[in-house]
């Protein structure tokens, strides 16, 4: 197949195929439509940008699977971004801590700092766990193409951050 580069807003000058079938009507399709609008982002969020970072990356990830002829996400929720991925634990903002999250153990009643999480690029995770961002922005990409942006320092449960008009809650207003 022959590859060219646009140079449109669509594309941002990365190479495309010409000659692909019309997946828009697809929750892939709809999904890229999300992220595209989302490249535009700069400072919003205080993630300097780090939105617009993770939705080109999300992007890229989607267009790819429509490369290979897939028209939803294969697997239920993917997450795109750093971010704290748990279960039955309280996330919470110490006075103390220096911005850094901290979580309370439901089921055993110890609080403990988190460790750093990794970067993920796709990464499927539970649809019944929790998500909570540190200091950069999350997405969240959803099999029925839903796309949901978790802002820095907010926290939801996953399930919940798919539906529109479900906010995630603001760790820093918790205090």
């Amino acid at each position: 197949m022959a590859w060219h580069v646009e140079s449109s807003p669509r594309t941002h000058g990365w190479p495309v195929r010409k000659g692909l079938p019309d997946v828009s009507g697809t929750p892939l399709g709809v999904l890229r439509r999300q992220l595209e609008a989302m490249l535009p982002l700069t400072a919003l969020d205080g993630g300097e940008g780090a939105t617009a970072a993770v939705a080109e990356i999300a992007l890229r990830h989607v267009e790819a699977l429509q490369d290979q002829g897939c028209t939803s996400l294969p697997w239920r929720v993917g997450l795109f971004g750093r971010a704290h991925v748990t279960q039955r634990r309280l996330p919470y903002l110490h006075p103390d801590s220096r911005g850094a999250v901290k979580f309370l153990d439901l089921e055993t009643g110890r609080r403990e700092k988190a460790a750093l999480p990794a970067m993920c690029y796709g990464a499927a995770v539970s649809i019944e766990a929790d998500l909570t961002t540190d200091g950069e922005p999350a997405l969240l990409l959803y099999d029925d193409g839903v796309c949901a942006r978790v802002p820095p320092w907010h926290t939801g449960s996953i399930r919940e951050l798919g539906r529109c008009w479900r906010a995630p809650r603001d760790l820093r207003l918790a205090q």
